[in-house]
């Protein structure tokens, strides 16, 4: 794969670097190629990479598991080589048609409905996947954004229906999507929030604004005695008739994850009591909106991207093994200068 450290050379002129997924596999199979480099339509554009970041989204495209990945993305090997969803860098090009942006624009976006990508030195995409970055943070900060944040969003506004002063746990809350779901569900939707993270999170997922946060390792939160209107669950580590223990009389359990599919189908086995249900969030066509909501967020200083690490391109392997591994706090940047 290369030198282990370091910017990856300056690509020839219609070529670009990008890690690149031939097959599936393990983090091994991934190489550092040379690849062409996209050209903008009239209506896309083209963005100089200044930083990605990974989720267990790439994980779950680069293994191929579950089998579900394989009949959506590739059969026998990836239908889009080059992985990575969440993006943030700078107009370089722009078709005649586009007229939301400008070159030089910082911007950043969510490449998974459009070939994804972002683990490379340029993406191409339409005008519409981008989002001018937020002023006050940087690339790696923006980059750590767009899918975890849209699905956090996603699962306590369309799927949770949160209300103000509704009492909201989430479980998982020092991952990706978790610590954005504990902010937005505090500043932005106005929840009283509790957590389950692991021992050395707990006191960074309270500084997100959770009151109540669970040690995993130490207890029990099925056992405390607390019921809950919504619960957004990033983690399905718990049987479903565990966590229905901390669910109100009228309350809604939502799941998150591709790979929660068929702790989905196994819930709606069971009967219910009359009032709870189950929703599995999954993120519709139309993201630009809710992206708009994150980017103000952000600038309003509610929405602070907490990140685990960063790398550089070559490193992305390491970096989904990790993914894969767990125990992470928040996401993986990848530095592309």
């Amino acid at each position: 794969l290369g030198p282990a450290e370091g910017s990856p050379p300056p690509p020839l002129m219609n070529t670009m670097r990008a890690v690149v997924a031939r097959q599936y596999g393990t983090p091994e199979s991934l190489k550092l190629e040379d690849v062409s480099k996209p050209a903008a339509g009239p209506k896309d554009v083209l963005v100089k990479v200044r930083a990605a970041s990974i989720g267990k989204g790439d994980w779950h495209l680069l293994t191929g598991k579950p089998f579900m990945i394989r009949l959506l993305f590739g059969l026998t090997r990836p239908k889009f080589p080059v992985l990575g969803s969440d993006v943030a860098g700078v107009v370089e090009a722009m078709g005649a048609e586009v007229t939301s942006l400008a070159l030089g624009d910082e911007v950043f976006g969510d490449m998974s409905q459009y070939g994804f990508g972002a683990f490379a030195q340029f993406v191409c995409a339409p005008a519409d996947a981008f989002c001018l970055k937020p002023a006050n943070i940087g690339f790696g900060e923006a980059a750590a954004i767009p899918t975890s944040g849209l699905t956090a969003l996603a699962a306590l506004r369309k799927f949770g229906r949160v209300q103000k002063g509704q009492k909201v746990l989430i479980i998982g809350a020092s991952g990706g999507v978790g610590s954005f779901a504990v902010q937005l569900a505090a500043n932005l939707l106005g929840a009283d929030v509790s957590a389950v993270c692991g021992t050395r999170s707990v006191e960074k997922v309270k500084q997100l604004g959770a009151k109540r946060v669970w040690d995993y390792n130490k207890e029990d939160f099925t056992l405390s005695g607390e019921r809950f209107d919504v619960v957004i669950d990033t983690a399905c580590a718990r049987s479903i008739s565990d966590v229905r223990k901390v669910l109100a009389p009228v309350s809604t359990y939502v799941l998150v994850g591709g790979g929660n599919m068929l702790s989905l189908a196994a819930f709606g086995s069971l009967r219910l009591k009359r009032g709870q249900k189950i929703e599995m969030a999954m993120l519709g066509p139309e993201r630009k909106k809710d992206l708009e909501v994150l980017k103000g967020c952000a600038e309003e200083g509610t929405l602070v991207p907490l990140i685990d690490s960063r790398q550089p391109l070559a490193r992305v392997p390491d970096a989904i093994r990790k993914i894969g591994e767990g125990g992470m706090q928040g996401k993986l940047v990848i530095d592309i200068p």
